[in-house]
């Protein structure tokens, strides 16, 4: 295994482990989980890409349409954190924008 590998491979295997459980938990209605990864993406992504995301749900709980938005920046970005990646649920996403 390359180092690149046995770097890469524990993070994908732990996003594998947290997508299961999400999956999971909401065929049982049971969203907290969903919610504290909108905090986690959203910070992951603030490194990434260097931007200044804010979680749109804390000013309106369960806004519609996206979950993570950068306003501050002169490129805007928005991002939906979704358990549910249906081509409606997008398609309802972008309606609301």
């Amino acid at each position: 295994m390359t180092a690149r590998g046995a770097f890469i491979g524990p993070i994908i295997d732990d996003l594998d482990i947290i997508s299961s459980r999400v999956r999971a938990r909401s065929k049982l209605g049971l969203t907290d989980l969903n919610h504290i990864l909108e905090d986690f993406f959203k910070d992951l992504l603030n490194l990434i890409y260097k931007a200044n995301l804010v979680n749109l749900n804390e000013t309106r709980r369960n806004a519609p349409g996206l979950d993570l938005g950068d306003t501050t920046s002169p490129t805007k970005r928005a991002f939906q954190v979704t358990s549910q990646a249906t081509s409606q649920k997008v398609n309802l996403s972008l309606i609301h924008i």
